[in-house]
């Protein structure tokens, strides 16, 4: 059929230890998915794979086609858990047993004081030691890992034996409560994983209160306290590099995520950093935005809109040289703020409002009543599990309202056309993957250039465990070639 990739569109892209292997095959849609096909017909950028992977083949899909991408199983959410290792391979383990939550639940709660101990001694901590401990604490677990447990704890056998060892640590959060305040500290000590360069030269942007109140209310107001808007990392001045004025500015527009309940520029910025060096930008903008359950959806989404202007009017940076990086609801938002731009765009100069194109990683687009992957896959995601969702789902309808007012503001159901080039980055096996692909699919409908990068196994948002897992070191380097690709058209 026309609307379907055909078999030369498809290439298997692998690695095997530190040789790389690229071969033509048709595509077997009927197939389960032991092996993972890239469908790149018009991918001219290269694709650099691991140099070592301890599980000796890596691989994923990597589709660039302008047509609907079919999954290529038509098995439910439900059937596919059957077909996974869940539980750490404990077959008598019940993460959903009441009597066992309640009780995890009162034994936290009585020994909350330790915790609030432990972390204020753990944040007083200086930064580079505590990157260090924790770094030299996983390669002392991942060695007794490799040793007694081996292959046994990954939801599949395939994933890198890191991934397994990853999976026995991460898998118990899901019995303690997720609170806000786990949440948002959880989040914070990304920066620990991804420290910053001590030489990082960021710069924190403040606008005035006043100025969000009005064009929010579209009134005036005679407050006059400040709000951070973001915080700039130049790193050109980071590699000591010069650049010439006739040059424009390469800028990538970082919004992170955590589910809207958490994240913050303090986390991210080394990360960020880190993707910012290895796309060959100038800088980073890190947006910051108001979280629920103190503010309301709609803020989050008009703080980063806000930023943006900054961006482009203030920071004098060309929309043309900028690239949207959000991050799970950070991606959402991202989706939002380019449905606004475009919506706003009454005549054809303010097109030039649009950036150059946006990476949505994991993107959270969906608002409606959990189903299908959101629903079952909180069983083995290692980001978004059961307690996740017993603190996150209910805010979807205490924010948003009834079921009509959630699925008009999910960004996933919004008008598409007109959008710059997307990058969508996933996992087949993490709670956003049925919204990921709904999102590709009406984009392409639309007439959008959507590609689509698909891993499997892997839990939600892993490209920010690269630290730890070769996937994400992977998913982070086809990352940096797509935004490089997509710097390049903008500077010929």
């Amino acid at each position: 059929p026309p609307n379907v990739i055909t078999e030369s569109e498809v290439t298997i892209l692998s690695t095997s230890g530190s040789s790389t292997q690229q071969e033509q095959q048709p595509v077997e849609r009927s197939s389960s998915s032991s092996s993972i096909e890239d469908s790149s017909s018009s991918n001219n950028s290269p694709v650099v794979l691991l140099e070592e992977a301890d599980n000796g083949v890596i691989h994923y899909v990597h589709c660039t086609s302008k047509f609907a991408y079919q999954v290529p199983d038509d098995k439910s959410a439900e059937e596919v858990n059957q077909t996974l290792n869940l539980n750490l391979g404990l077959k008598h383990v019940d993460p959903w047993n009441p009597k066992l939550r309640k009780t995890l639940r009162n034994v936290v709660d009585s020994f909350s004081w330790v915790e609030t101990l432990l972390i204020a001694v753990w944040v007083r901590i200086p930064l580079r030691l505590r990157h260090e401990v924790v770094q030299m604490s996983w390669k002392i677990y991942f060695w007794f890992h490799k040793l007694f447990l081996g292959r046994s704890t990954g939801i599949h056998n395939d994933v890198s034996l890191e991934y397994h060892a990853l999976t026995s640590i991460l898998w118990w959060t899901r019995l303690l409560p997720a609170t806000i305040e786990r949440m948002r500290f959880a989040l914070n000590q990304l920066q620990v994983h991804h420290p910053p360069s001590t030489s990082l030269n960021s710069q924190m942007i403040i606008i005035e209160q006043q100025q969000q109140q009005q064009d929010e209310t579209k009134s005036s107001s005679s407050s006059s306290s400040s709000s951070c808007c973001g915080v700039y990392l130049s790193l050109r001045t980071n590699q000591n590099e010069t650049t010439t004025t006739n040059r424009p500015k390469k800028v990538i527009f970082w919004i992170y995520g955590g589910a809207f309940l958490g994240g913050d520029i303090e986390g991210n910025i080394g990360i960020a950093e880190r993707i910012g060096i290895d796309c060959n930008s100038d800088a980073v903008f890190l947006a910051n935005y108001r979280l629920l359950p103190e503010h309301e959806f709609h803020d989050s989404c008009q703080d980063v809109y806000q930023a943006y202007q900054w961006l482009i009017h203030t920071g004098g940076v060309s929309p043309e040289h900028v690239i949207l990086y959000g991050i799970s609801s950070g991606g959402g938002l991202a989706l939002s703020l380019l449905q606004r731009l475009v919506h706003e765009n009454n005549h054809p100069s303010s097109l030039l409002l649009l950036p150059a194109g946006a990476v949505l990683m994991c993107p959270f687009v969906d608002y409606t009543e959990p189903q299908g992957s959101m629903l079952h896959y909180i069983n083995h995601d290692l980001i978004v599990n059961q307690s996740v969702a017993e603190t996150g789902f209910p805010y979807l309808e205490i924010k948003l309202g009834n079921a009509e007012d959630r699925k008009k503001a999910s960004p996933v159901y919004g008008n598409l056309e007109g959008l710059p080039p997307l990058l969508v980055v996933v996992s087949e096996h993490e709670c956003c993957y049925d919204q990921c692909i709904l999102l590709v699919n009406r984009a392409r409908e639309s007439g959008v250039n959507c590609t689509l990068a698909i891993w499997q196994y892997m839990c939600h948002v892993w490209p920010i465990l690269s630290p730890f897992i070769p996937e994400g070191k992977q998913a982070q380097t086809v990352i940096c070639n797509w935004m490089k690709s997509v710097f390049a058209e903008k500077d010929e």
